[in-house]
């Protein structure tokens, strides 16, 4: 595959709508024998096999124009539908020359930008109840992702056996956030920890005593990459 042009691809991304997340390296490996297949330097670009509308699948690398390997499943099983929904690219270029004869399941070494598109991010409504549904679950594999390269960090996090992320219930309260949270009239049930978080919040918002600037605590942002956003551990959304 040619080699595209630095100044004018990135400025077609950005027309698109795609903003720079993070550069990662990757330990893929072979699905092709040959010679001369693949070099350092080489331009790749990632590639979904997903064959139906949301089913976590294998991603290949493709090199001058060729499937020649894929990387991990458990990288791919995210990354596999933000790549078939146009919800992010990864393209990059091959970092260790693998040798001039390349042979079944060789590693190969790549180095990839990851760009997500605006629309990921929830900022805008969609058209309809499912495609707001579709968004939610590929900002589920999003996160996914992140969590699987290391690109989030939060205590709040943890894997999953299934559904890969849920809240834990580690946030420290204050006694007085304690105190609003147990204030409320009328409430019979008993709030969660986090709940109580995000009432004594609101309650001091609504009071006139809050940051006008302050977001939802339940939101984290994150700050190590080269696009901020923000996710919700809770909900699993992200969000610019």
């Amino acid at each position: 595959e040619k080699i595209p042009d630095k100044t004018s691809h990135l400025e077609q991304l950005e027309r698109n709508g795609f903003v720079p997340i993070a550069s990662h390296l990757l330990e893929g490996f072979s699905t092709s024998t040959g010679v001369n297949l693949v070099a350092k330097g080489d331009h790749v670009v990632l590639k979904s096999d997903t064959v139906n509308h949301m089913t976590p699948s294998r991603v290949r690398l493709r090199i001058r124009g060729r499937d020649v390997g894929r990387i991990p499943l458990d990288q791919a099983s995210h990354l596999s539908p933000l790549l078939y929904h146009n919800h992010v690219l990864a393209e990059g270029f091959v970092l260790e020359d693998p040798g001039m004869r390349l042979r079944l399941n060789s590693s190969i070494v790549v180095y990839v930008k990851i760009w997500a598109k605006n629309e990921l991010f929830g900022d805008q409504p969609l058209r309809t109840d499912a495609e707001e549904h579709d968004r939610s679950l590929l900002q589920a594999s999003f996160l996914n992702l992140a969590r699987s390269l290391d690109w989030i960090k939060h205590p709040e996090l943890k894997q999953g056996k299934k559904v890969g992320f849920y809240m834990e219930e580690a946030i420290k309260l204050t006694d007085a956030q304690k105190k609003l949270a147990d204030s409320i009239p009328g409430l019979n049930c008993s709030l969660r920890e986090y709940q109580k978080h995000g009432v004594s919040w609101m309650i001091l918002r609504e009071a006139g005593m809050g940051d006008s600037d302050t977001y939802d605590p339940l939101w984290k942002e994150v700050t190590n990459l080269e696009t901020l956003f923000y996710f919700n551990p809770s909900t699993l959304s992200v969000s610019l």
